[in-house]
């Protein structure tokens, strides 16, 4: 399966960036990513997250794609 993966925002060190099959296989999803020495890496992949998992995470309330809790 192939992706287009598209960086949709970042804010210091985090990430929020789009995943989308180019076939339509599956549903899109998100990816919160993490830079680290340089290096980003993924912290969660899906389709929807609670904002308590973002939090716990670190990610910005920024990145978060749905209201703030």
């Amino acid at each position: 399966m192939e992706f287009r993966i598209t960086m949709e925002d970042v804010s210091g060190d985090f990430a929020r960036a789009r995943v989308d099959p180019l076939k339509k296989e599956t549903d899109p999803a998100l990816v919160y990513l993490k830079r680290t020495g340089g290096k980003w890496e993924g912290l969660i992949i899906g389709t929807s997250f609670q904002n308590s998992d973002l939090k716990e995470l670190g990610v910005p309330k920024n990145l978060w794609r749905w209201n703030y809790d």
